[in-house]
C-alpha cells in the first residue's frame, strides 16, 4: 500500500491498530520484497521529543518498548510517533518537512524484527492515541492551507482570507500585506504606477520590508506565490473593473505572471489558495 512516512513510498502492514496496540506497524516493500527503509516525516512539523541508544530489548513496557524514537508535532496540534529505530537523524526543537529523512527504522525496544511502529495522537499524550490507518497515505485532520491578506490606502483596511476582497473597490491602494499558514514561504511583488516593480516582500510586518508598496503610490500591478499551495488571485481596476485571476509569478507576463494592467490603479484584490 502507499505510505508516506517511508522513503520508498510503500509498506506493508505487519500488525494493525486495536485496543491493545494503538499503532501500525510497518515494514517496506521495494521490488515486491519485505526490507527496512528510511523512515520520513508525515507532516511539516517540530520534532518535541526523541531517544536515541537503546538496543533490542524483547517484553519490555512503558517508553522503553519503543527504544530509539521520534516524535514530532504538527500544526493541528496532533503529533506523530516513529518507533523502534535504528538511527536517528533529527533533533529536539528542530523543525522538519514533509518527507523529510529523522531516521531508518530498526529492532529497538520490544520488537521482534526490524520494522517501523507508527503513532498518530490528537495531542502529545499517549492517552490521546488514534487509529493511524487513514492517515498512512493521507492528511492528518484539520491541516487547511489558507493566505490571508490585506491592503491600505494611507491606512489598512480590514484584513481577510481565502478568496474575500480586500479594499472597498472605489479607492486606489498603496500598500499589500500577504500572509499563509501551511503553505510554505509567501513571495509577492508591487507595481507601482508610472513607475517600476518594487524588491520582493516575503513577510508582513511594519518594516519597510513588512508589506508591498510605497505611501501614497498608487499599485497597478501585483505578482504573488507561496512555497507550496497554488495561488490564484486577480485584482480590481477603477477602469477595467475585475480583471481574470491569474496564478503565475513572471513580472514579465502580462497574461499570467501577474495581475493588473499596468497604468491602471488596483482597487480591490482577491486571492484564493488550491
Amino acid at each position: 500500500m502507499k505510505c508516506r512516512v517511508l522513503e520508498c513510498g510503500e509498506c506493508s502492514i505487519t500488525q494493525g491498530y486495536k485496543s491493545s496496540h494503538k499503532a501500525n506497524d510497518m515494514v517496506a516493500i521495494k521490488s515486491k520484497k519485505k526490507t527496512i527503509d528510511n523512515v520520513v516525516a508525515h507532516t511539516d512539523g517540530k520534532v518535541i521529543a526523541i531517544a536515541t541508544g537503546h538496543k533490542n530489548k524483547k517484553g519490555s513496557t512503558g517508553i522503553d518498548s519503543y527504544g530509539n524514537y521520534v516524535q514530532i508535532q504538527h500544526s493541528n496540534g496532533y503529533t506523530t510517533l516513529y518507533a523502534h529505530l535504528d538511527s536517528v537523524y533529527v533533533k529536539v526543537g528542530q523543525t522538519v518537512k514533509k518527507g523529510q529523512k529523522i531516521g531508518v527504522m530498526g529492532n529497538t525496544g520490544n520488537s521482534y524484527g526490524a520494522h517501523l511502529h507508527f503513532e498518530v495522537r490528537k495531542t502529545s499524550a499517549y492517552s490521546s492515541l488514534i487509529d493511524p490507518t487513514p492517515y498512512i497515505n493521507s492528511n492528518l485532520p484539520n491541516i487547511e492551507k489558507t493566505v490571508t491578506y490585506r491592503v491600505g490606502n494611507g491606512h489598512w483596511y480590514a484584513t481577510v482570507s481565502n478568496g474575500a476582497i480586500a479594499g472597498n473597490q472605489k479607492t486606489r491602494i498603496d500598500r499589500l500585506q500577504i500572509k499563509t499558514k501551511n503553505a510554505g514561504k509567501i513571495y509577492y511583488k508591487a507595481h507601482i504606477k508610472g513607475n517600476k516593480w518594487l524588491p520582493e516582500v516575503t513577510k508582513w510586518d511594519d518594516t519597510s520590508n513588512g508589506y508591498a508598496g510605497i505611501y501614497n503610490n498608487s499599485i497597478d500591478g501585483i505578482a504573488i506565490k507561496s512555497e507550496k499551495g497554488k495561488l490564484s488571485y486577480r485584482v480590481k481596476t477603477k477602469k477595467s473593473g475585475w480583471l481574470p485571476y491569474v496564478s503565475g509569478y513572471n513580472v514579465n507576463d502580462y497574461k499570467n505572471g501577474y495581475a493588473g494592467n499596468l497604468g491602471e490603479e488596483i482597487t480591490a484584490i482577491q486571492i484564493k489558495i488550491n
